[in-house]
């Protein structure tokens, strides 16, 4: 268990580790070296520890919150960073590392940045169930649950919109990969798309698709 690092967009995750936030310099380490570096070098020491032995868990738990570290400290957004603490933590949690909260609420913070909303609601449910006193995933969960009900209530309402009137709609959207403000937060043209294409799809007919989680791709 432990602390949590406020990351863009207000996300945080959770672990000992604390990703995204910079220890102090060790022995032998500089103490200007800037957060991506040291993040880039976190990541690399990681993938060498996992390399000796690919069946540790820790090993691959712990590449997974240096990838969400280097995320988080990055100038730019790479998705490939989040793609690889995914990727660490599945097989941390493939070698024993399952009951551990503060990895799956970690793994939810990637999914939440990936708008994976139904693996990261799980995945903050999952924390909580297993450390009720984990009150950073309590609060997420809740959020979340409030975030998919607005998008299920979204789409019941696109899904009544008039078809001819809804294609003009789509027809004003900016280019994917931009992003457009929506209320209070922000979405990626490509997360809306997503959604609009299933209520395009179902005709305008009421009673169509519904989504419980977002984009696999973000």
């Amino acid at each position: 268990g432990g602390g949590s690092a406020e990351g863009p967009q207000g996300g945080s995750a959770s672990a000992g580790t604390q990703p995204g936030a910079q220890p102090s310099a060790t022995e032998g380490e500089d103490p200007q070296m800037g957060a991506q570096e040291y993040t880039a070098k976190a990541v690399e020491t990681a993938k060498k520890a996992v390399a000796l032995d690919v069946k540790d868990g820790r090993s691959w738990a712990v590449l997974g919150n240096c990838y969400l570290s280097q995320f988080i400290a990055a100038s730019s957004v790479r998705p490939e960073l989040l793609q690889g603490s995914l990727k660490a933590y599945s097989q941390a949690f493939a070698h024993g590392q399952d009951t551990d909260p503060d990895l799956h609420y970690n793994r939810a913070v990637v999914s939440r940045y990936l708008l994976q909303y139904q693996a990261a609601f799980e995945g903050f449910l999952r924390a909580y169930t297993l450390d009720p006193t984990l009150s950073e995933a309590r609060s997420a969960t809740l959020a979340l649950r409030a975030t998919l009900d607005q998008i299920r209530g979204g789409l019941s309402g696109l899904q009544a919109f008039p078809r001819r009137k809804l294609e003009k709609q789509l027809a004003t959207l900016p280019e994917p990969g931009s992003t457009i403000s929506v209320g209070k937060g922000s979405a990626t043209v490509q997360l809306l798309s997503y959604f609009l294409g299933e209520a395009r799809g179902s005709g305008g007919s009421s009673g169509g698709a519904t989504s419980s989680g977002g984009s696999g791709d973000g």
